[in-house]
């Protein structure tokens, strides 16, 4: 599966899935996770959860304090 770099936030700041704001929505963890590389500095990999809202499948994981990476299935 590819995945999609979709935002670099402090956590709590907007970032939208589904049409909504991802913070405030039901995150459904799939129990699986991925080696994604920062976007900003791809040399750094993270490990990632993924998750579904409704029929999207997205990726989060914390870069460092306080700030997420979000990722999107491109098959979605």
């Amino acid at each position: 599966m590819i995945w999609k770099s979709i935002a670099v936030v402090v956590e709590g700041d907007p970032v939208t899935i589904e049409g909504a704001n991802v913070w405030s929505l039901d995150w459904k963890s799939t129990g699986e996770s991925i080696e994604v590389a920062h976007p900003s500095y791809p040399e750094q990999k993270h490990s990632a959860r993924v998750y579904t809202v409704g029929e999207t499948k997205f990726a989060a994981c914390e870069l460092s304090p306080g700030v997420w990476g979000f990722w999107i299935s491109a098959s979605t």
